[in-house]
């Protein structure tokens, strides 16, 4: 019996494996063919919807034919029609297509629309009209592909729009005035315009002259009006054969008749519309016949349009949910780590296949990273932004290096990037802890070397650094041409990555080096630049670039976009980001057009998108072994389900099936368990309790360590013992902290200078301390001048006390060491010194004693706590007075007294006395630090940690982390970020 002869419109229904039943109806076909020869196959064309369908339908050729030599039919993406290709075949056919001009590249329409847009509106800086000016492209080029008459512009703002809309339609005169007569004097169009003339020229080309082998179309809807007038003429042709994606031809009418744009079905529906066909004109693959998926009823259930909704063809059962997990996970995090573990679960069945398909590429990153916990190496073959690669990332550290004006944070992200090999590892270590580290140097490059001198640390190495950016520092003080700036950038990166081309040879640098081929050859397009713009005009054109790596590193698993997916099909099918907003996306804001504008103008409705995404949808999850998952928050929000799976929920509650939301509780149980340790009791943390040698126990202690080891033994232990240090962070801000000490050191030196007389000009000279000190900071940060009137308050303030308060008193000792020996043991031949640094300590003239004075730019403690030993500075240095530890001269202390000098308004500085019982206060502070002392120079004494309250300082946060206070205490903290230790 001769073989029906196959030409026309055909379907392979969703969750059958489109590409495999595809390639065995062409084996089919071939064998079957009059000429019955080798070439049969090779001389089919076969147009897919992406390169990535091309790809893989080459591998299942392969498979299906075992890996032996084939011919394989001419494939095509026709989303992607390579235009050099169309110009080649055309060309064989009398020139058809000679006349059509070359397209304008992107960048360089980019920049021409940017410069238009600034004409209309000079307040705008370049990159932002880069930006409108890349949306302007995109409008553009809808606007051809839709094949629309850009003259309808003028008729789409009613005056009822607000003014708003009515001024951009001032800026859209540029695509219908500006635009057509530049690319008429450049000799180019559109590449949309381009592609859209090619294409019709093919289509007339194959009306009038049509192919005499087969050509088939296959997996495309045809949502694009060019691509569907291709479609439709590919119908006709002889040989010609259109196969639709999933089409459901058993869908009642009354159905059929209501759906939407969003409807998966819509842009199927509008193809066969275009065609002048109806479902009944098509057929079925025959290779796809009574292979339908086995969860379609359910599938044509939950997509249903409104007005049929909630009609069931046959009834819902849990055998439909057979091979279908839906996991909501509690966070992104989490989802991704679900998802790793489905993954790496195929991995242990040999030759198991698996593709993670999301439109989400932040949870592709995500799953990326949490595949490496087993050394599994996945790339995002739906690509991402150039931006995030490597090489990007490092000339852009060099940038932000050079607009930072050499801040440190911008030089130790610089340093520390992977591909800077010029400085090793310990000079840059070595950088960091003395240059970078504490508060900031003074700006540029000549800050961080006058640092580099004061530390006696790394100058060398800083000034090589200066040397390596010597030109390009003579360029950024004035406007530059870009490309000019490009190329320096360019010969830095080159230096520190370590020469040898190191640069050109990475993965994405194909990708980098045409980008900076295309900015600098079409600098001449945009004028000279301030290298502030320019940094700014750099990141917003990386952003915009894609990249896509050129191998797969793991041919069992894919990780694809929802484009990229389409007609894939693996073992099992993991659908993540299932979140309205994610998938389906939202429309997203044009800063052109208004929805109504759209509308008017003939533009595609934004529903179009959300039925390609339900599409995808229906054709992944129609298959055998599916998983889904979406996070319950994100960003501390909850999340929405997306639509489908809202009413997935609704119809099994109709139909009273009762299942466990995921039916594969474990991936989720895994992923909460991964980071736990396996043990059959949770592991506890315990609260430290070194108990070192006696040996090593500290013999001397200030007044200020003293209140730091009654508060918390650990950490005298880390810092006296383990001499372990906190670091200091990078770019230190110059806060409260700095300011007390701004002022107690001013102060001071005033009254050293002026212990007896205080001269009348004594504002000014306190003021002029004050300039002299700040002189001395490396970098002045500019709130300091906004503190600085309040300074001057101060300054009034104390000259008005300090006058009153030598009437009785007079300065004696400021800024002294005083120390004892509190113990002392014979048997140990130990001691223990305790040491006090004073503010300052004053003699009463009618000769009584001493009084010790602290100054606060705070709040001062308060008598509870000076009477009960929790603030034990004043205390301490009062018995060392009476002991005679400050210059061997006993006195006794009269009273403890806090200059509270806050600079406010209301309350510019207040002199607090605590009139305490001194006696007892003695008393209790001499047998507190004995009783102290003796506990702790017995080796059983523990240097416990505590878990401290209220307000804690850096230091104080760097040691509880270190004891990891948060996991033995009560206490829950939302800072898991520790200081860094030395």
């Amino acid at each position: 019996m001769k073989p029906a002869h196959r030409q026309g419109l055909y379907t392979i229904p969703s969750g059958t494996g489109f590409l495999k039943r595809l390639a065995e109806g062409l084996m089919v076909m071939s064998a079957e063919s009059p000429e019955r020869d080798d070439l049969a196959l090779p001389k089919m064309r076969v147009l897919l919807p992406t390169r990535r369908a091309c790809r893989e339908l080459q591998v299942v050729f392969l498979n299906l034919y075992k890996d032996k030599p084939l011919l394989l039919p001419r494939l095509q993406p026709i989303g992607d029609v390579d235009a050099d290709e169309l110009d080649l075949y055309l060309s064989g056919f009398g020139g058809v297509g000679h006349d059509i001009p070359p397209a304008i590249s992107a960048l360089e329409r980019q920049f021409i629309l940017s410069t238009l847009i600034q004409k209309k509106d000079a307040a705008l800086a370049l990159d932002t009209a880069l930006a409108l000016a890349n949306d302007l492209a995109r409008l553009i080029d809808t606007v051809h592909t839709e094949n629309i008459d850009f003259s309808g512009l003028s008729n789409i703002v009613p005056d009822t729009l607000a003014v708003h809309w009515q001024k951009t339609m001032e800026f859209l005169e540029i695509i219908t005035d500006v635009w057509p007569r530049i690319l008429m004097e450049r000799g180019h169009i559109d590449p949309a315009d381009r592609r859209n003339r090619l294409l019709k020229s093919l289509v007339q080309l194959w009306r009038d002259n049509p192919p005499e082998t087969p050509v088939i179309a296959a997996g495309s809807t045809g949502s694009i009006p060019s691509a569907g007038e291709l479609l439709k003429t590919i119908s006709n042709l002889p040989q010609g054969m259109v196969i639709l994606p999933g089409l459901d031809v058993d869908l009642d009418d009354d159905s059929w008749n209501s759906i939407a744009d969003t409807h998966p079905q819509a842009t199927m529906r509008n193809l066969l519309n275009r065609m002048e066909r109806s479902r009944a004109d098509v057929k079925i693959w025959p290779e796809s016949h009574g292979d339908n998926s086995s969860r379609y009823p359910l599938i044509r259930a939950m997509m249903r349009p409104a007005e049929t909704f909630g009609k069931i063809d046959t009834p819902i059962t849990d055998t439909y949910l057979k091979g279908l997990d839906i996991i909501e996970a509690t966070n992104p995090r989490e989802e991704a780590s679900v998802i790793a573990l489905a993954l790496r679960r195929v991995m242990e069945t040999s030759d198991k296949t698996a593709c993670f398909v999301t439109p989400d590429r932040t949870l592709t990153r995500r799953v990326m990273t949490a595949l490496h916990r087993w050394g599994i190496a996945v790339d995002d073959s739906a690509g991402g932004a150039l931006a995030t690669t490597q090489c990007a990332t490092f000339l852009t550290s060099i940038i932000r290096m050079l607009e930072d004006d050499f801040a440190p944070l911008s030089v130790l992200d610089f340093l520390k990037h992977d591909y800077q090999s010029l400085m090793p590892d310990t000079k840059v270590d070595a950088i960091e802890r003395h240059i970078l580290r504490g508060s900031r140097p003074a700006k540029s490059i000549d800050g961080l070397i006058k640092r580099a001198k004061k530390t006696g640390y790394c100058e060398i190495d800083i000034t090589l650094i200066k040397e390596i950016f010597a030109p390009i520092l003579g360029l950024v003080t004035a406007h530059q041409p870009i490309n000019i700036f490009c190329e320096e950038i360019l010969k830095i990166a080159d230096i520190f990555s370590g020469q040898n081309d190191f640069l050109w040879t990475r993965p994405e640098s194909d990708a980098i080096a045409q980008f900076m081929s295309n900015i600098m050859g079409y600098a001449e397009l945009i004028q000279p630049l301030p290298f502030a713009i320019f940094a700014g005009v750099f990141r917003e054109l990386l952003i915009a670039e894609n990249y896509r790596p050129d191998d797969e590193p793991h041919r069992r698993i894919l990780i694809l976009g929802q484009l990229e997916s389409r007609l894939i099909q693996r073992d099992v099918m993991i659908l993540g980001g299932l979140n309205e907003g994610t998938w389906p996306r939202d429309a997203g804001h044009d800063p052109w057009m208004s929805h109504p504008m759209r509308k008017n103008f003939g533009l595609p409705p934004v529903g179009r998108g959300t039925g390609l995404s339900a599409h995808d949808f229906v054709e992944h999850i129609a298959n055998k072994r599916v998983v889904i998952t979406r996070s319950l928050k994100e960003g501390g929000t909850a999340t929405v389900p997306a639509r489908w799976l809202q009413t997935l929920r609704t119809i099994l509650k109709a139909q009273g099936v009762e299942i466990d939301w995921s039916q594969n509780p474990d991936l989720l149980s895994w992923a909460k368990q991964m980071d736990v340790p396996f043990h059959m009791a949770p592991l506890l943390a315990s609260i430290p309790e070194p108990r070192p040698p006696l040996g090593v126990r500290p013999e001397k202690l200030s007044a200020t360590a003293i209140e730091k080891w009654m508060k918390n033994p650990y950490r005298i232990y880390a810092e006296r013992i383990l001499k372990l240090k906190r670091l200091d962070p990078v770019n230190k801000d110059t806060l409260h902290a700095d300011r007390g000490d701004f002022v107690h050191d001013v102060l001071m030196k005033f009254v050293k200078n002026y212990p007896t007389i205080i001269p009348q000009n004594a504002r000014d000279i306190i003021l002029t301390l004050g300039r002299e000190k700040l002189a001395e900071f490396e970098h002045v940060e500019p709130h300091w001048q906004y503190w600085w009137p309040r300074f001057e308050r101060i300054v009034d303030w104390f000259l008005d006390e300090e006058m009153k308060w030598r009437q009785d008193a007079t300065p004696w000792i400021q800024e002294e060491q005083g120390q004892i020996e509190i113990y002392k043991n014979i048997d140990t031949g130990r001691s223990f010194t305790l040491t006090a640094k004073a503010d300052r300590i004053d003699q009463l003239k009618d000769g009584s004693g001493a009084v010790v004075i602290d100054y606060k730019t705070g709040t001062p403690p308060s008598k509870y706590k000076l009477k009960n030993g929790l603030a034990p500075q004043l205390p301490i240095e009062s018995f060392l007075v009476a002991k005679g530890g400050y210059k061997d001269l006993p006195q006794p202390p009269q009273d403890m007294v806090y200059w509270k000098l806050s600079g406010g308004y209301s309350t510019v500085g207040e002199i607090k006395r605590q009139k305490l019982d001194m006696e007892a206060i003695l008393e209790a502070t001499e047998q507190g630090l004995h009783d102290l002392v003796t506990a702790f120079e017995d080796e059983n004494t523990p240097y416990m940690a505590r878990v401290l309250h209220g307000q804690l300082y850096d230091d104080d946060k760097a040691y509880a982390h270190l004891a990891r206070t948060t996991e033995w205490s009560s206490g829950e903290s939302d800072d898991d970020e520790g200081e860094a230790i030395e």
